[in-house]
């Protein structure tokens, strides 16, 4: 299985489904489910920033991999707030401008901490 092969178990892995081949038909995705909403401007600059962070100041894309894994699990329904907040304690940890943006994001009585200055 050559390149290709790795590339799909990756998509498969960040994104919960098989990447199409080119050469099948294009099956389009069913919509999310009512209780799953699209990402505001302000969620979809907020995830771009994080991805800019991670991947071009910090040179670290695996860390906006395992980000972006955990938002999609949140969105389909695997990870409730509390454990998502303590996969982002890790993932967020010592880029406090982004803790500061997600903790905008959460529940009242939900906070992500900087365990850099713990």
């Amino acid at each position: 299985m050559g390149s290709s092969g790795s590339l799909k178990r990756v998509h498969e892995e960040i994104h919960g489904s098989p990447m199409a081949s080119s050469s099948r038909r294009r099956v389009d995705r069913p919509a999310l489910p009512p209780e799953v909403k699209a990402p505001t401007d302000e969620e979809a600059r907020y995830i771009a920033a994080a991805e800019r962070e991670f991947v071009m100041f910090a040179g670290k894309p695996e860390k906006y991999e395992e980000f972006d894994a955990v938002l999609g699990e949140f969105r389909r329904g695997r990870l409730g707030v509390a454990s998502v907040v303590e996969r982002m304690e890790l993932v967020l940890q010592g880029h406090p401008y982004l803790i500061r943006g997600f903790n905008k994001f959460l529940p009242s009585g939900y906070f992500v901490r900087d365990l850099y200055y713990y």
